[in-house]
């Protein structure tokens, strides 16, 4: 540290900021956020569009929906709807709970949720600030659901704009995918097109969506209550990586 130089706290926005780009810190990053929040909704069908020269990002899922009330909260730090009653880490059954994927994508994105629970008869838009307080909300006819709408990602950060690379969004969306065969997913990239992964029964039937060039007679597969395992032959194929381990 250079002498002379006085040691002063950051300013708060600043470590807003800070703490924001350390829980998304890349746009795959973003996405899985945004998927897992599906998934632990009870989608069946996730749809995402991504426009990569305008930094536009949606993930629209036919889960449960979020509550009216609740949709002024979602996007505070430190709030969550996954923390099971008895409040023990141990009991967390969800993909996320940390409640700050929200709120950090308030921070580096414009953030506008719409949601329609499941119990309710009409589903609401808002839009957040960068403190992820409601800033505007309005009644909107949808169905039963979600969508995430995030523009401008990383605005602020041009940095984290130059290093995303689509085959880092495909490749996180396919590992997720492999987990949950009996999701359908459907990915558009500027409105065309980029992936369609219908839902599945097992593991390696998705694998195969996912591997074109293996055939149901390359795999092997052993399943009890605990584990599915899907096994290929190497002489059948063989990846540089030591990927599609499930």
């Amino acid at each position: 540290m250079s002498d002379g130089l006085t040691v002063v706290p950051l300013p708060t926005p600043m470590q807003r900021a800070i703490a924001a780009a350390e829980t998304l810190d890349s746009l795959a990053t973003v996405v899985q956020e945004l998927v897992e929040n599906a998934l632990d909704a009870g989608a069946s069908r996730i749809h995402l569009q991504w426009h990569p020269s305008a930094w536009h990002l949606e993930v629209t899922d036919n889960g449960e929906g979020i509550r009216q009330a609740d949709l002024s909260q979602v996007a505070l730090p430190y709030t969550s709807s996954k923390l099971p009653s008895s409040g023990e880490f141990a009991d967390i059954t969800t993909l996320g709970f940390r409640g700050q994927a929200l709120y950090s994508l308030a921070q580096m994105a414009q953030l506008t949720i719409c949601s329609r629970h499941r119990e309710a008869d009409t589903g609401w838009r808002v839009r957040y600030d960068a403190q992820g307080q409601v800033h505007s909300l309005r009644p909107l006819g949808m169905a039963v659901g979600t969508r995430v709408i995030a523009e401008q990602i990383f605005q602020d950060w041009p940095q984290r704009q130059q290093e995303t690379n689509p085959k880092q969004i495909q490749r996180r969306l396919q590992e997720i995918a492999l987990c949950f065969p009996q999701v359908a997913w459907h990915l558009l990239k500027d409105g065309k097109p980029w992936c369609h992964w219908p839902a599945v029964a097992s593991l390696g039937d998705r694998l195969l969506q996912l591997v074109p060039q293996l055939h149901p007679q390359d795999l092997r597969q052993i399943n009890d209550a605990q584990i599915e395992l899907v096994l290929v032959s190497p002489d059948r194929h063989h990846r540089p990586r030591p990927d599609w381990l499930g």
